[in-house]
């Protein structure tokens, strides 16, 4: 199934109908960390899910299946 490779947060991102960028200045991370991780490149640390999560109004575990 090709929706199971697409990593949760970018499916909750593009639900919100925020960009990255926006997601970005709302959190206050780096567009490009939060990019990586969209991409499944980068793990981010836990203040950084939780400061997305709270952008998102979603639970971390939701968007991170590392958290």
């Amino acid at each position: 199934e090709i929706m199971s490779t697409v990593p949760p947060l970018k499916i909750e991102i593009v639900k919100s109908g925020l960009l990255i960028k926006e997601v970005a200045e709302r959190s206050g991370i780096n567009m490009n960390y939060i990019s990586a991780a969209v991409n499944g490149r980068m793990t981010l640390k836990p203040e950084y899910q939780m400061a997305i999560a709270k952008v998102l109004k979603r639970p971390v575990a939701k968007l991170f299946t590392d958290a």
